[in-house]
């Protein structure tokens, strides 16, 4: 599974909101995602969210951008 990272978000940015929906799943429960398709993907989705999706479609996009920038450390408030 953690091999196909990009064919999740292109499913996701391209598909319906249920698609979104079950490839953000799917992105949420893989603990272990390649470096460079998880830089590669977030960039696609931030791309994506601000490009007109509907809103219920552009808010799974970002909640997915979240999830992939957690994975790497990005965007936590250091303490």
């Amino acid at each position: 599974m953690r091999e196909h990272l990009e064919e999740f978000v292109s499913i996701a940015i391209s598909g319906s909101a249920d698609e979104c929906f079950e490839c953000l799943t799917v992105v949420e429960n893989q603990e272990i995602w390649p470096e460079r398709a998880v830089r590669t993907s977030i960039t696609r989705l931030r791309n994506a969210a601000s490009a007109g999706a509907d809103e219920y479609k552009g808010a799974m996009l970002r909640n997915m951008q979240q999830v992939l920038e957690e994975r790497l450390g990005l965007g936590q408030d250091p303490e």
